[in-house]
């Protein structure tokens, strides 16, 4: 069993990440609330440590390890293997109710997961406050908790347990769940014990209490501030009998779709009179009329209601397509045969009886499974055609998809001029990649006419919106006078916001990027780090910081020095000590022997880092045998006085003279003294 004793201690790096507080142990898991050094933001990271068959020691360099017997190592391989799986899968799920999984390393001889923290109350924190849920509030927190739960669902995905201390409520009263949950592999008994989950969880936020341990839940009653329908549904959800319970989450979905986004109107409050008791009475008798009139009318639309949805799903169970005709409907059923019961045969049948009524969606989902033949067989000559049909209503993504078909002849007779005019017109509906794409084909003249100055306009367009390919199009425009004049501050202002490493991997390397270099003073340093350097020279710390930082970033020991240098010693920046040790400790890693000393210094300063003499001497004694005089000159007082090591007089001399011998002269002057002391002859 996990405790806090096999937490990492605070004030640690993981990789670029610095632990700032243990926030939560799972079974196998511990999460931390982390800085991310690089982006300085906070982060929440995950921890695979299983207790059972794990435990922790440290290295000499302080790190961190975790360590599994080797009996137990192909278990502890297969776990990892599976939380990777898991959680690549999460990562492409983009979801607002789902915290944003930012991807896994492998560290510390185990792996750890990086998601967006959430720094709103959770739903626990919030009931510890006596923060009171009205019913909509409850109704549509819990819509949007099984949207999200069904988006994981469709992609086999499911959560181990949905508790309180795990969701947080946004501005708009929908559900995040937070990455301290467990996200595993889709099981067959999925909806048995998470809609019990759900149930507790809407129970406790209409109590306005959490559940305590020894407390057994009760039967709710409707009342002034909470109705029939809402007590009957968590009743339904927590019922002991598996066969009352809501069978899906579907199902729940369903029942909650009368709460909506905004508080329903309250009533106004009616003032007593005293003046005329009469009156009083006979406008009370009126609104208990209308009231018990409005309850009735009220009940029947709902029960008409709840029999269209009963009826609308057995027609998706049993297939009866035949028996739906409006359009958007067709569509909501082909959408819940895919995303629901995986039936993408079925949901393509109802999608195309939608889209050939003019269904905009159904066009868009029937181009997207053909295209990557999603449940069915690939078919580009289909893909194309409805994503034509959708582009012709102005849809951006169809009118991309249809311009890249026609760009490359897939589903549909090549043509570069209708390619141009439909990635015109997305570009117009502000599509990124068809900004780009429109000012390639101007570019290239590749069955239109060539016209550089138009490539230009939309390279303008895309580089604005970041677009890494058109910024370098741009820079080696002003470089060469392709489509505008020749402009030696636009090249440099261009190739500065391209970032390289994108291209690192790419078959055809843009070799024109490298040209800046001609403008800076060192030919063989990268753009980032020489900029930064001239920056320095300019004594303009803030800009050099800038492009030291985009330089430490791709791993450039000497940027990271620098970086490491700004925050401890800089004069126009803001010392920050965190980031100094962060910084030098990435270049120490890369055998920057500069670093060492500036990590001992660290150390014995206890300012944001936690003193450790031991480590002090540590650092001080790889930075003095690396040739530093001032590192020389202190490990000779740390010998002296004992400061991290014990007390050796010998060995004070010998790094005294050495410190000496480089030209220290407080060195020279410490080395007479304690040949004084010891009554050693010069």
């Amino acid at each position: 069993m996990i405790n806090e004793r096999h937490s990492l201690p605070l004030r640690t790096f993981v990789g670029h990440y610095w632990i700032q507080e243990m926030v939560y142990l799972g079974k196998d898991t511990i999460c931390y609330r982390a800085e991310d050094m690089r982006l300085n933001r906070q982060v929440l990271l995950r921890e695979y440590y299983p207790s059972d068959i794990a435990k922790r020691h440290v290295k000499q360099n302080d790190t961190y390890m975790v360590d599994v017997e080797p009996v137990q190592h192909d278990i502890f391989t297969a776990a990892k293997k599976q939380i990777r799986n898991t959680y690549t899968i999460l990562k492409e799920l983009n979801h607002g109710s789902i915290a944003s999984f930012k991807g896994f390393f492998e560290a510390h001889g185990t792996i750890y997961m990086v998601f967006d923290y959430i720094d709103t109350k959770t739903i626990q924190l919030s009931l510890e406050q006596k923060i009171k849920y009205s019913e909509n509030e409850i109704g549509v927190f819990t819509k949007s908790l099984v949207v999200a739960l069904t988006a994981l669902q469709y992609h086999d995905l499911n959560v181990c347990h949905i508790q309180p201390d795990m969701i947080h409520m946004n501005k708009k009263k929908n559900a995040v769940i937070s990455g301290l949950t467990d996200f595993i592999p889709l099981m067959s008994s999925y909806d048995e014990h998470i809609i019990y989950d759900i149930g507790l969880l809407m129970y406790v936020m209409l109590k306005g209490t959490p559940l305590e341990a020894d407390e057994e839940v009760e039967e709710l009653i409707s009342d002034d501030n909470y109705s029939t329908v809402m007590c009957e549904l968590i009743n339904r959800m927590l019922s002991p009998k598996l066969s009352n319970r809501p069978k899906s989450l579907q199902e729940i979905q369903t029942l909650l779709s009368i709460y909506n986004k905004e508080e329903p109107l309250s009533q106004p409050v009616l003032s007593e009179t005293k003046s005329n008791p009469f009156l009083f009475v006979a406008k009370l008798g009126s609104i208990v009329m209308i009231l018990v009139f409005t309850i009735y009318l009220l009940y029947n639309q709902l029960k008409e209601s709840k029999s269209q949805e009963i009826s609308t799903l057995k027609n998706v169970q049993s297939h009866k397509v035949s028996e739906i005709d409006n359009a958007e409907e067709q569509r909501t059923l082909g959408e819940i045969n895919e995303k629901v019961y995986h039936n993408i045969p079925k949901a393509v049948q109802l999608y195309k009886k939608a889209a050939n009524q003019g269904n905009l969606y159904a066009q868009l989902r029937l181009g997207n499974l053909y295209k990557k033949g999603v449940g069915i067989r690939r078919d580009d000559q289909q893909a194309a055609h409805w994503f034509l049909q959708a582009a012709k209503q102005g849809d951006s993504v169809a009118q991309y998809n249809i311009a890249y078909f026609y760009y490359n002849g897939i589903g549909i007779a090549k043509n570069k001029k209708e390619a141009e005019k439909w990635f015109e017109k997305a570009a117009e509906h502000d599509s990124d990649n068809a900004t780009y794409a429109d000012g390639k084909i101007y570019y290239e003249g590749d069955g239109i006419e060539e016209d550089y100055k138009k490539a230009f306009q939309w390279y303008v367009k895309a580089a604005q919106k970041g677009d890494i390919g058109a910024q370098y199009k741009l820079a080696n425009g002003y470089d060469y006078g392709e489509g505008q004049t020749k402009n030696y501050k636009d090249t440099m202002f261009w190739y500065a916001e391209t970032d390289l490493r994108v291209y690192n991997g790419l078959k055809e390397k843009p070799l024109g990027a490298i040209n800046i270099a001609a403008f800076l003073p060192y030919d063989n340093d990268s753009k980032e780090y020489t900029t930064g350097y001239m920056y320095e020279k300019k004594k303009d710390d803030k800009q050099a910081l800038k492009w030291y930082l985009k330089a430490a970033k791709q791993g450039d020991h000497r940027a990271q020095y620098k970086l490491g240098f700004y925050y401890l010693w800089g004069e126009n920046i803001k010392h920050n000590h965190v980031k100094s040790m962060y910084w030098l400790k990435q270049a120490a890693a890369q055998r920057n022997v500069h670093a060492y000393f500036g990590i001992s210094y660290l150390y014995r300063a206890n300012q944001g880092i936690p003193k450790d003499e031991s480590l002090a001497f540590q650092w001080c004694r790889k930075s003095a045998k690396n040739g530093d005089r001032t590192a020389q000159k202190l490990l000779g007082s740390y010998y002296e006085v004992g400061t991290g090591t014990e007390i050796n007089y010998n060995k004070a001399l010998y790094w005294y003279e050495k410190a000496a011998a480089r030209g220290n002269d407080d060195a020279h002057k410490l080395m007479i003294d304690l040949k004084k002391k010891l009554k050693i002859k010069s």
